[in-house]
């Protein structure tokens, strides 16, 4: 499946340059996912490596949450305009949240970085953990399969 053109805008600081990775995580997706999503061919998506204080605001006013989190998908469901690339959606980081959850959890930022990445795109492609336990366990079978091809290990160990 051809991997979406991927449009990375990020606030300096506190983040490093970090957009290759970014593109490199949300291709991987692409190259595992089996077919039937078909999703992903000339399609485009927006990551935003954002603070906080961005992602709080946002969790705030479309998911009625007044906290930080990690990272934040919003699927784009609306059909493309003509001669328009499809947007498959925006996912939002946050920085703070990444950087003490890779300590916690005895990651480097780069891996923590890539899953969350990965995770958020499975997201944009109709995956969703939050709807049941199997579909949990779908999600994340996916996450690790893309993160071992990717060489990383498994992040929920």
């Amino acid at each position: 499946m051809a991997a979406p053109k991927v449009w990375v805008s990020r606030v300096h600081p506190p983040w490093p340059r970090v957009e290759p990775l970014v593109k490199k995580a949300v291709k991987a997706v692409f190259k595992v996912l089996p077919k039937k999503t078909g999703k992903g061919a000339k399609g485009e998506i927006s990551v935003r490596l954002g603070t906080a204080e961005e992602i709080r605001a946002c969790n705030r006013t479309y998911r009625g949450r007044d906290e930080v989190t990690n990272v934040l998908s919003f699927e784009q469901t609306e059909p493309p305009g003509p001669g328009q690339p499809r947007l498959l959606g925006d996912i939002l980081l946050c920085h703070e949240r990444l950087v003490a959850e890779a300590a916690e959890q005895h990651k480097t930022f780069e891996a923590h970085l890539t899953h969350l990445v990965i995770h958020g795109t499975l997201h944009l492609l109709g995956f969703d953990h939050e709807r049941s336990g199997e579909e949990a366990r779908r999600q994340e079978a996916w996450e690790r399969r893309i993160l071992e091809r990717m060489g990383y290990g498994d992040p929920y160990v």
